[in-house]
């Protein structure tokens, strides 16, 4: 990989150890940051603090490449996060993967780490090389976040730049994922610019565009493109999202209001909301590889994905219930019972009639989706 890529890539095999020492040199700055969240107030948010940054000392002197971070810093983390957040975590789809080949990954987007951390939770558990993985520069506000992920195969994409320097930033983007995937790297994405914040899990075909600029570097099609590059769809399924009523609030003020302004460290709060909050049961779909049609374009790509996320989303008792909330309906009333209820009414507690009516969403389109598709 060429310096230019220096300000975006993800870190190297021979800066693991450097890393580690610096992540570990981060705890006053994420002490601060705690202390501001939680206004000073011990919390259970002091205790994961100490046993993180202890268990970061005692792992420092076995830290010599990224397999080993994601090995036995990674993997561990999540293995004990599942077991402490989540009522089971199910796996369908590895046999469409050839452990030979590098895949490009578009997920479904709900969660600002897990999504891509469980996939690659799942690919190593399988003997399967892990994905780099694209994060918004939002994240690298954090140094340690930032770094935390690079560490983890992520690199760096810019948004929210003006025009000219977009487009040279979208073409760089494009020059290091086609780096990637040349090399017979894996990739993951999300289908969209940020999180799924109503469940609707739409891919956004300007996310697609990036293989136009690939094609034009290589100087092939976009059908050629899209054939040599593995593109698989990934369908991330959380019983419960522990972000769901942060988020109905920021889609009740857009639609009130046409904004919202994010609160000093929003983004942080919500990490950490969605990896220790309760999920319930997650489930993580690997699709089947999909192809366009010659004379097809990025569009016609965004719907094939979108079909295939959608078809593979695994839907909760909670879902239909929203679903049938929303609508004023019972019509999958059997799929559901006083259980769902309860805790659909604790989820919705405190909040304003158009605050709830977008938390329902949230839920209640998975459903939509595969109604509207047919996938019933």
């Amino acid at each position: 990989m060429t310096s230019d890529f220096d300000d975006i890539r993800a870190y190297r095999d021979d800066e693991a150890k450097a890393v580690m020492t610096k992540l570990i040199k981060s705890r006053p700055q994420i002490s601060s940051i705690r202390s501001a969240i939680t206004k000073g107030a011990f919390s259970k948010w002091y205790l994961y603090e100490s046993l993180l940054f202890n268990w970061f000392k005692i792992k420092r002197f076995q830290i010599n490449s990224i397999y080993d971070f994601q090995k036995k810093i990674t993997r561990r983390g999540l293995k004990m996060l599942l077991r402490n957040s989540c009522a089971g975590f199910t796996l369908s789809g590895i046999e469409n993967l050839n452990p030979n080949l590098g895949y490009f990954f578009i997920s479904n987007h709900r969660d600002i780490v897990l999504d891509a951390a469980l996939l690659s939770y799942a690919l190593f558990n399988n003997k399967i090389k892990t994905p780099h993985i694209a994060f918004g520069d939002n994240l690298i506000e954090n140094q340690f976040i930032g770094d935390l992920m690079r560490v983890n195969k992520g690199f760096i994409v810019h948004r929210n730049l003006p025009m000219r320097e977009q487009f040279r930033s979208s073409q760089k983007l494009s020059s290091y994922i086609n780096s990637l995937l040349d090399s017979n790297e894996s990739v993951w994405i999300a289908q969209r610019d940020g999180r799924s914040k109503d469940g609707s899990d739409k891919t956004k075909a300007t996310i697609l565009k990036m293989l136009t600029f690939i094609g034009k570097e290589k100087r092939i099609s976009f059908y050629d493109v899209v054939k040599g590059y593995h593109i698989v769809p990934i369908s991330i399924s959380y019983e419960i999202d522990p972000c769901d009523k942060m988020k109905a609030i920021e889609l009740a003020s857009i639609d009130e209001f046409q904004t919202y302004k994010k609160k000093p460290y929003e983004d942080l709060n919500s990490i950490i909301t969605g990896i220790k909050g309760y999920k319930g049961k997650i489930h993580l779909a690997i699709g089947k590889e999909v192809t366009i049609n010659e004379n097809e374009d990025e569009n016609a790509l965004a719907s094939a994905i979108d079909i295939e996320i959608h078809k593979n989303y695994h839907l909760y008792p909670l879902n239909y219930l929203a679903h049938d909330r929303l609508n004023n309906k019972f019509e999958f009333a059997s799929h559901y019972g006083k259980k769902e209820e309860e805790v659909l009414a604790s989820r919705l507690e405190g909040l304003s009639p158009r605050e709830v009516h977008f938390l329902l969403l949230q839920y209640a389109n998975p459903v939509e989706n595969k109604i509207r598709e047919g996938l019933f």
